[in-house]
């Protein structure tokens, strides 16, 4: 899967989001920027997105969104995997490969 920010899918017509955190007792000052990106490998029907979170201009975080339901994914991916991959594909998740983060699916 390849995955693009959606700005250059959409062009202008795209809105990239920052907050500016400040004094908050748990995540640095700053800027956080959101990214949506989307998948464009042609023969992959994911329905995901990956959300890269920017901290002063640095990914801090991988946000993955899948909006189907879970039954959809365990079909797309050729069953259950048994692992809660199937599952975790469905709403919202901190990516695997976020910074920081080793093996740990955490779901909201």
């Amino acid at each position: 899967m390849k995955f693009i920010p959606a700005g250059e899918i959409i062009g202008s017509a795209h809105q990239v989001r920052t907050v500016n955190i400040a004094k908050s007792s748990e995540l640095p000052d700053g800027d956080y920027t959101f990214v949506d990106t989307y998948c464009t490998t042609s023969t992959c029907d994911c329905r995901k997105a990956m959300i890269q979170v920017l901290h002063n201009g640095k990914c801090v975080s991988i946000i993955n969104f899948g909006w189907e339901k879970p039954s959809y994914y365990e079909k797309w991916m050729g069953g259950s995997s048994g692992d809660g991959l199937t599952t975790s594909m469905h709403g919202s998740s901190i990516d695997i490969t976020s910074p920081g983060v080793i093996g740990v699916i955490v779901s909201y």
